[in-house]
């Protein structure tokens, strides 16, 4: 599962479902399992605030670009990003957003981006795991 998820973690949204669709005919076990450790950009921008300023403050300083990343991302999820930021840095990326947006410059990006969520979250810097419930 592992090894499965560092493929997938390279990968496009579009190619993640295309090769879990793959292997769910062979081994829905497996992809059960896959998709509750599956990091998305969606799950990352659902963080608490906490933990999502820890990410983005963490993808600025190895000079990935947030705008990049935001601009594909819902309205919601876009502001969700941009209010985790302190105001000067809102502004850089808010300008970057405002740029055109390469489909080659995005994969890139996005692959650091989630290279570098996998990290923190191996290091304990943020949880995926779902909050127990009382």
């Amino acid at each position: 599962v592992d090894h499965i998820l560092n493929i997938l973690d390279q990968q496009t949204p579009e190619r993640q479902s295309a090769l879990l669709e793959e292997l769910r005919a062979d081994k829905p076990e497996v992809v059960e399992k896959i998709q509750a450790r599956l990091l998305t950009l969606d799950k990352v921008f659902r963080l608490p605030k906490a933990g999502l300023q820890t990410v983005i403050y963490e993808a600025y300083r190895q000079r990935i670009n947030i705008g990049v990343i935001l601009k594909s991302l819902p309205k919601e999820q876009q502001a969700a990003g941009l209010a985790s930021l302190p105001e000067t840095l809102t502004q850089v990326v808010a300008g970057d957003m405002n740029l055109p947006l390469n489909a080659g410059v995005l994969d890139t990006e996005r692959r650091k981006f989630m290279a570098l969520i996998r990290n923190l979250e191996k290091a304990g810097k943020v949880s995926f795991a779902p909050k127990a419930t009382a």
